[in-house]
């Protein structure tokens, strides 16, 4: 099926500046930069779709939204609207960008495998801001992946794959009480790092929640092991479409890392992806480092069809993670009433 890119010039009008902050508008160039490397073989266009900020009421709370699009349309210069979170005198035509973006993937899932190179990213914004108990907004705003997920869910099921190295604690609030919806999350152990949420037990309201945990310091070997049980949890659902909130910041050297991940994780996930039956739409989210070029690289090669050409060194994990991750899967399987392996 054919892979059609979604970016818009908008989306880097957010903008920390003067500010320094590690969720800017150079993570974008960096990825662009990748997908050169892929001329002929990717369709990157700008949605052509007009903006429909509406869409993101199916997703967060209307009062929510109004607040913080009026919040935007007020800005003149950078605000930090959490410790964590800014707004900036270009968000909204980046958030402008963003709707038009969803519902072009909406319009064009049926014929071709969807990406969002959007900013600012989304899976942690929740209902009405910060989810389940999390302190910050961790840089989001609007939560692209559950807005498509929940728009899809009226055409048929939807999985909600998410693998960046934090939960997606705003999509799974969202998400909670949605029979036609599950969120399967591989993210680092929740009481090691931000939002602190994503433990096996948080299951849903349909048992539509499936949160493994990985343990800080992770290698290849468990990260693999995390996509298998993931990939078997999606094929046992076998969604009509299938949303994946991509993140790439548990890549080993990233900056907000604490894991040993290479490059053969990202590729087996996107080759993975390639087979997938489902329709697909992939949205950018976290990543701020070494991650947006060789894990983005690999992922990229993978979702081609193609071999992985960043072939990092395969890090085994110590014993006592192993240990960790195995007690971690075997209370999701006990959360979920699957059974011991």
């Amino acid at each position: 099926m054919a892979i059609k890119v979604l970016y818009a010039e908008e989306f880097v009008l957010h903008d920390p500046y003067p500010h320094e902050h590690i969720e800017n508008p150079e993570r974008l160039e960096t990825v662009l930069a990748v997908l050169k490397e892929f001329s002929g073989r990717l369709d990157i266009s700008r949605p052509s779709s007009p903006p429909d900020l509406g869409v993101f009421a199916k997703a967060h709370e209307q009062g929510y939204v109004e607040w913080l699009l009026d919040k935007m349309r007020r800005a003149s210069s950078v605000e930090f609207i959490d410790p964590d979170t800014y707004i900036s005198p270009g968000t909204m035509k980046a958030v402008e960008a963003l709707s038009s973006s969803i519902v072009e993937a909406l319009e064009s899932i049926e014929e071709a495998s969807i990406v969002i190179l959007g900013r600012p990213p989304g899976h942690h914004a929740g209902l009405k801001g910060p989810a389940m108990g999390a302190p910050t907004l961790g840089f989001c705003v609007f939560n692209t992946a559950a807005t498509l997920a929940k728009l899809l869910s009226g055409r048929g099921r939807v999985a909600v794959l998410d693998f960046d190295l934090h939960h997606g604690n705003g999509s799974q609030e969202i998400l909670w009480n949605s029979s036609r919806v599950y969120h399967i999350d591989i993210h680092q152990d929740p009481s090691t790092i931000y939002p602190g949420t994503g433990y096996p037990s948080q299951i849903g309201a349909y048992r539509n929640m499936a949160n493994i945990v990985v343990p800080p310091w992770s290698g290849d070997d468990i990260y693999e092991e995390a996509l298998g049980e993931a990939l078997g949890i999606v094929s046992g659902i076998d969604p009509d479409y299938l949303v994946v909130s991509a993140g790439f910041d548990a890549y080993r050297d990233e900056p907000l890392t604490a894991m040993n991940v290479g490059s053969k994780f990202y590729w087996l996930l996107g080759s993975a992806l390639n087979r997938a039956e489902a329709k697909l739409a992939i949205v950018l989210e976290g990543g701020y480092g070494l991650g947006l070029q060789n894990a983005w690289k690999a992922f990229i090669s993978g979702l081609l069809g193609k071999e992985d050409p960043i072939r990092d060194t395969y890090e085994i994990s110590r014993p006592q993670t192993w240990e960790k991750f195995r007690e971690n899967m075997e209370k999701l399987r006990e959360h979920l009433g699957l059974g011991k392996t």
